[in-house]
């Protein structure tokens, strides 16, 4: 872990050790110097897979698969069917901890880590830095885009807002769909919605979000491109009526739109693989 940190200040931060307030003699074999040692996540999280390793081939000496690539917990044998099963529930848990603190990130403006990592390992020639910058500014972007949204509910320009709204949505369920591998190349916001919405079914937590999403989709297009006046002496009553629904429609809108936002920084995250493949035998 030392040779992870960047000074004897972080080494510090990452490993602490304290007083084992109720140490008795039964626990000398385990704490014989009477004190803990604290592991902080942030650091466990760079070295604990070659901890593990380092249980099997190094402690056990079990020889290492020269050239096959194998799970760091691979030492254990088939039959080991606790280890096996500790160790996929460590690794689910303690990535599912790791998620939870990016998620937190993101949602504070900044660019998630993992995010970061799955898109600089995803699009050539772009850089972990490269791509972190890339999202703070899609972010910012973002949050500036609602900031207009309300600037023109409040100035009473309900189709600018409603046409902002229409591009965070896109935007947040384009980059989804292209880490999912859903409709890959397809910018439609009917059909990225429709293809989520059957992704997920209907007993997912997110369907009712989306399910209205969908229904704002088509007062959107109403707002849009159904406004039209068949008789003169209509003018006054089709303004006004039109006037009620695409404010309706915007301010709607800002909330699902604020709402999408907050669903995609908890998504984005998990865009990077960390789950075993199902298929895969828990050992090499």
């Amino acid at each position: 872990m030392a040779e992870k940190a960047d000074d004897e200040a972080t080494m510090n931060l990452w490993v602490q050790r304290f007083p084992v307030i109720d140490w008795t003699p039964e626990l000398l074999s385990v704490y014989p110097e009477k004190t803990a040692t604290m592991v902080r996540i942030s650091g466990l999280i760079l070295v604990f897979d070659n901890w593990i390793a380092e249980i099997g081939y190094g402690l056990m000496e079990i020889p290492f698969p020269e050239g096959t690539p194998t799970k760091y917990f691979g030492w254990a044998k088939p039959e080991w069917t606790f280890v096996h099963t500790f160790m996929n529930g460590f690794h689910e848990s303690i990535w599912a901890f790791v998620k939870k603190i990016d998620q937190q990130k993101s949602a504070d403006g900044e660019a998630s880590n993992l995010e970061t990592l799955y898109m600089s390992t995803t699009e050539p020639d772009l850089s972990y830095e490269d791509a972190g910058r890339k999202i703070t500014k899609r972010n910012l972007a973002r949050r500036e885009a609602l900031g207009r949204v309300q600037s023109a509910i409040d100035a009473g320009y309900f189709l600018e807002a409603i046409a902002f709204e229409e591009a965070v949505i896109s935007n947040c369920l384009y980059l989804y769909c292209l880490a999912k591998g859903i409709h890959k190349k397809e910018t439609s916001l009917y059909i990225m919605l429709d293809a989520v919405l059957r992704k997920l079914g209907k007993d997912h937590g997110d369907y009712s979000m989306f399910d209205a999403l969908n229904s704002w989709r088509r007062d959107r297009n109403h707002a849009l491109h159904n406004f039209v006046i068949a008789r003169s002496d209509d003018l006054l009553k089709s303004t006004n009526t039109f006037a009620m629904r695409s404010e309706k429609t915007a301010k709607n809108g800002l909330s699902l739109a604020k709402e999408v936002c907050s669903w995609y920084e908890r998504e984005a995250p998990g865009f990077l693989t960390t789950s075993w493949p199902a298929d895969r035998p828990l050992t090499h």
